[in-house]
C-alpha cells in the first residue's frame, strides 16, 4: 500500500512562534533550570578524570589526531574539543569549566524546548514534560563531574534535535530535515557512543507512530499480522532515503569506533539480577518521581542513590496507578513504551557488559548511567499523552475552570511532588560537591602555594582521592599540576619540598630505611674532598621499606658552589652542591650498601653530616 500525503504530513496550521504563552513560561523555566545549575557548578570543582584530560591536553596542538584519539575507551572528538578550551584558559581554571557546562546545559534545554513545540505543539501539557527534563535528578550526577557533563549534556542536547528534525521529516518527507536529523546525530556521536542508540529510537517512531494505516479487515490474528506486515513495507517505502542513511551512518560509525578505540566490553561473570534491581528499581523508579532524596557518598564527591526502602515501594505504586489510568485512555500511544522500554534495555546491558565488570553492581546506583535515558522518558511521556502526528495549538489563555478540571489537577499535583522532590534530591546532592572533600582541598592548596612562590617539588604521586593509582601515569605529581610554571616536579635537587595529603608545602626529607653512622670527624662528619669517599649504609633503627625504588637524602655543608660526584644505586652522576647548609635529594633504584662522594675541585671541601635512603616525607625537627 502506498501512503498518502494524509499519512505522513503533518495539517495546516500556524506555525509555531516565539510569543505564545506556552513558548514564553518554557524559557523562563529553562532560565530558573540554568540559574539553579550555574549556583551548583560554580561552587563545585574538578575531580577525577577532570585531572587525566587537563594533563593529556594541556599546551597540545588542536588536531585530528588528538581530537580522535578515545579517552577511556570513548571516542569523544567533541568532549576533547571542550576539554581542550578548558585546559589551556589557564591553570586549573573552574569558572571556565563551570562556564562550559551552563553554556551546554542551556543549550540542551533550548532543545529540549523546541522538541517539545515542535513535535507536540504550543500546548499547555508540554510544560511538565519540559520540567522532568529541567529538574529531574536524573541528569544531575552526569552534569556535575565536569568529565562526564561534557560528554552527556551535549548528547542529551542531540537528542531532543534529532526527534525534533525526524518527526519533521516523517511529517513532510523534505530532504532538509534527513539532512539536519543525520547532523544532529552525528553531533551526539561527536560526544558520546550512545548517540548510536538513537538511530533505533527514530526507527522506532516511524513504525509505531507513521506507518501507513493498512485497510485490511482480516479478523483474528492473521489480519493483525497482514496489517502489521503492510503498514512496515509502507513505512519502508515511504521513508527508503531514511532507512538508507541510518544504514550508512551505523556503519561508518561501527567502523571508525572499531579502528579506534578499543573494545570497552568484556565478558566477564556479573550478578545481572543485582545489577538489574539497582538499575532499574532503586535508582530509575525513585529518578523518575524526583528521587532519590537521600544520598550515599563512600568516595566523596560523588553519590550514589540511597532512598529509603519505604519510599521505593511507593514509587512504583504510585507508576503503577499512573499506568492504569493512562491504560483507560486506550489507543495506540501505548506503542510509546516499546522505545522507552528499548533504549533503557540497551544502556541497562552496556552497563552489565561495561563498567560494572569493573566496580559490580553498586555501579547501577550511579545515576550519571540514566542520564541520556532522561530525554527518552521526555519524548516518551510526549507520545503516550499527546498527538505526535497532528500536533496543535492550545489556547492563549487558560480558564481557572480548566485548571480546577480532575484532568488537569492530577498532573498539576504529580508535577509538583516531583518538583519538590527534586529540589531535596538535587540540594542534597550539590552540597556534597561545595562542600571541601579531599581533591579539591588538596589541589586548591598546591595552586594558593603555586601563586605565592616558587615550588620545586620532589617526583611523586597525588594522593588517591584526587586520582586514582588505577590511572598511573596520570596521577603523577607532576601530570597532575603540568599547567603550573610554578610547581617544578624533580627527581633531584638541593632544598626540595614535598606534598603532603592535603596539598600543603613543606621541606622534603626522607624516612630512614637505610642510615649512614655518625662521621668520624667532629663538627664535620665526613669530610669529601677529590678523593673518592665511600660511607657505609645500615639498617636505621626505625627502618622503613626501602623497596626498589627510593629516595637520598644528603645533609651537608658546603664552603663554595661546587660539583659532586655522586654514587648510589643505580645514580652515578655529578650534581649541583650549593655553599651552606643544604640538603640534596635524588630518585634512584636497585640494592643499596653504601654511597661514593667527592667534589671536582682539589681546593672546595664539603661536610657531609648523615646519608639516608628512603621514602619521602615530610621533614620531622625531632628526628635530626
Amino acid at each position: 500500500m502506498t501512503p498518502t500525503d494524509d499519512d505522513v504530513q503533518a495539517p495546516r496550521g500556524p506555525v509555531p512562534g516565539p510569543l505564545h504563552p506556552v513558548v514564553l513560561i518554557g524559557l523562563l523555566l529553562v532560565a530558573a533550570q540554568v540559574g539553579v545549575r550555574a549556583w551548583a557548578s560554580f561552587g563545585s570543582w574538578f575531580y577525577g578524570d577532570d585531572y587525566n584530560l587537563m594533563s593529556r591536553l594541556y599546551a597540545a596542538p588542536l588536531t585530528l589526531g588528538e581530537l580522535f584519539t578515545p579517552h577511556d575507551s570513548q571516542l569523544m572528538p567533541g568532549g576533547i574539543f571542550l576539554a581542550w578550551v578548558m585546559s589551556n584558559a589557564g591553570p586549573q581554571d573552574w569558572t571556565v569549566g563551570a562556564t562550559i557546562l551552563v553554556v551546554s546545559q542551556s543549550v540542551a534545554s533550548l532543545c529540549c524546548l523546541l522538541m517539545l513545540v515542535t513535535v507536540f505543539g504550543r500546548r499547555w501539557a508540554i510544560l511538565p514534560l519540559l520540567l522532568v527534563y529541567l529538574f529531574s535528578p536524573l541528569t544531575l550526577t552526569a552534569y556535575m563531574w565536569w568529565a562526564a557533563a561534557i560528554n552527556q549534556v551535549p548528547l542529551q542536547a542531540s537528542f531532543f534535535l534529532t526527534a525534533t528534525a525526524a518527526v519533521l521529516y516523517f511529517r513532510t518527507r523534505r530532504t532538509l530535515w534527513l539532512v539536519l536529523t543525520v547532523a544532529a546525530v552525528v553531533l551526539g556521536m561527536a560526544f558520546y557512543v550512545k548517540a548510536a542508540l538513537f538511530l533505533p529510537v527514530v526507527a522506532a517512531i516511524a513504525f509505531l507512530f507513521f506507518s501507513p494505516t493498512s485497510s485490511d479487515s482480516t479478523p483474528g490474528w492473521r489480519g493483525s499480522l497482514s496489517r502489521l506486515v503492510r503498514s512496515a513495507r509502507g513505512t519502508l517505502r515511504a521513508f527508503g532515503p531514511m532507512w538508507a542513511t541510518m544504514v550508512v551512518l551505523g556503519g561508518a560509525y561501527v567502523a571508525l569506533y572499531s579502528t579506534t578505540t578499543g573494545n570497552p566490553l568484556s565478558g566477564y561473570d556479573l550478578a545481572w539480577g543485582s545489577l538489574a534491581d539497582n538499575f532499574f528499581r532503586v535508582s530509575l523508579g525513585p529518578g523518575l518521581v524526583g528521587g532519590p532524596w537521600r544520598w550515599w557518598n563512600p568516595i566523596p564527591p560523588t553519590g550514589l542513590v540511597d532512598p529509603p526502602t519505604w519510599a521505593v515501594t511507593a514509587t512504583w505504586i504510585a507508576v503503577a496507578l499512573a499506568a492504569y489510568r493512562l491504560q483507560q485512555r486506550g489507543g495506540v500511544r501505548w506503542r510509546a513504551l516499546v522505545v522507552l522500554a528499548g533504549y533503557l534495555v540497551a544502556i541497562f546491558l552496556l552497563l552489565g557488559l561495561g563498567r560494572a565488570v569493573i566496580v559490580g553492581s553498586v555501579s547501577a546506583l550511579e545515576l550519571r548511567y540514566l542520564a541520556d535515558a532522561t530525554p527518552v522518558v521526555v519524548l516518551t511521556l510526549g507520545l503516550l499523552l499527546l498527538d505526535v502526528r497532528t500536533p496543535h495549538d492550545s489556547p492563549a489563555t487558560l480558564s481557572l475552570d480548566r485548571v480546577r478540571s480532575p484532568g488537569v489537577l492530577v498532573p498539576v499535583l504529580m508535577t509538583a511532588m516531583l518538583l519538590a522532590g527534586a529540589g531535596v534530591s538535587t540540594v542534597r546532592y550539590v552540597a556534597l560537591w561545595h562542600a571541601d572533600y579531599d581533591g579539591k582541598t588538596y589541589t586548591r592548596n598546591v595552586a594558593a602555594s603555586a601563586q605565592l612562590h616558587d615550588i620545586r617539588v620532589a617526583a611523586g604521586f597525588v594522593p588517591e582521592d584526587v586520582v586514582s593509582p588505577l590511572r598511573f601515569p596520570d596521577n603523577a605529581i607532576a601530570r597532575v599540576f603540568r599547567q603550573f610554571p610554578n610547581v617544578r616536579v624533580l627527581s633531584e635537587g638541593n632544598d626540595l619540598s614535598m606534598i603532603d595529603e592535603v596539598g600543603l608545602v613543606h621541606p622534603a626529607d626522607v624516612e630512614p630505611g637505610l642510615v649512614s653512622r655518625r662521621g668520624p670527624k667532629a663538627g664535620c662528619g665526613y669530610p669529601v674532598d677529590a678523593e673518592p669517599t665511600t660511607i657505609e649504609l645500615r639498617t636505621s633503627a626505625r627502618a622503613g621499606d626501602v623497596g626498589d625504588s627510593w629516595w637520598v637524602a644528603i645533609d651537608y655543608i658546603g664552603g663554595s658552589d661546587t660539583v659532586l660526584g655522586l654514587r648510589v644505586g643505580d645514580v652515578d652522576r655529578d650534581v649541583q652542591a650549593l655553599s651552606g647548609l643544604h640538603r640534596f635529594l635524588v630518585q634512584g633504584t636497585g640494592p643499596v650498601r653504601s654511597a661514593t662522594l667527592r667534589v671536582e675541585a682539589s681546593d672546595v671541601a664539603l661536610c657531609v653530616e648523615q646519608i639516608r635512603v628512603g621514602k619521602v616525607q615530610e621533614w620531622q625537627p625531632t628526628q635530626q
